[in-house]
């Protein structure tokens, strides 16, 4: 009996230029296709960002078709950086891709320091919604990962899109050195975000919201479920 064999697949990655002009539209069909409309950023605003130093917009492409991307912001010299976005097209989910995209980034944007955490801004699944489902596989999926919910936190997005944002966790990869994180920091970080991310006040009233019910040090867990 013969039996058919099929070559490997090859995954590769590459960083989107500002001036790759047809790499981004690719992108950016993916983007606006695969985020709800609540969190989605117009066009003008992610050709802007691409265009930043303290950004990093991966592709992922397999046999040279873009299958996935991530979106990270690394502030220079600080000790996080935040997975903004990411998704890999639905043709190829659940094959292992996910998983070696995030691994990829965390890793890019890392570039190879200890004491760097990675915050993920994910859909929470603490409420009854109709996608309550979708939301808790994809906080499986972050968690079999490493990444830990922050108790007590009840992260904010400060997007202005027109729409109701939804309740969303902060999730974290805490650094590999394994140091406690203050609520002091956490603070700090939610600051650089709301200032340099979403052009908000450092003195927006919602970071003093999200802080007050925190622990010191942070208190950090591994599941979602009640």
């Amino acid at each position: 009996m013969v039996t058919a064999t099929h070559p490997p697949r090859e995954l590769t990655f590459r960083r989107l230029g500002a001036n790759d002009a047809a790499a981004f539209d690719e992108f950016f069909a993916l983007y606006w296709s695969s985020m709800p409309a609540s969190e989605r950023k117009s066009r003008p605003a992610m050709q802007a960002l691409v265009a930043r130093p303290d950004y990093q917009v991966l592709l992922l492409l397999l046999d040279g078709r873009l299958t996935g991307y991530s979106v990270t912001f690394v502030p220079e010299n600080d000790t996080f950086c935040l997975l903004e976005y990411m998704a890999v097209h639905a043709s190829f989910r659940g094959g292992g891709i996910g998983s070696t995209l995030f691994l990829h980034a965390v890793e890019m944007a890392r570039n190879g320091r200890g004491d760097v955490a990675m915050l993920l801004e994910v859909d929470s699944d603490r409420e009854a919604t109709a996608d309550r489902e979708i939301r808790r596989r994809r906080q499986a999926f972050y968690q079999r990962l490493g990444c830990l919910r922050i108790e007590g936190l009840d992260y904010v997005l400060p997007l202005d899109t027109g729409h109701a944002p939804p309740l969303m966790d902060l999730l974290i990869l805490p650094p590999p050195d394994g140091a406690v994180i203050r609520r002091a920091t956490l603070e700090r970080w939610l600051r650089t975000i709301y200032v340099t991310v979403y052009g908000r006040s450092p003195a927006d009233p919602r970071i003093e919201q999200m802080i007050a019910r925190l622990g010191d040090p942070l208190q950090l867990i591994g599941s979602t479920e009640g």
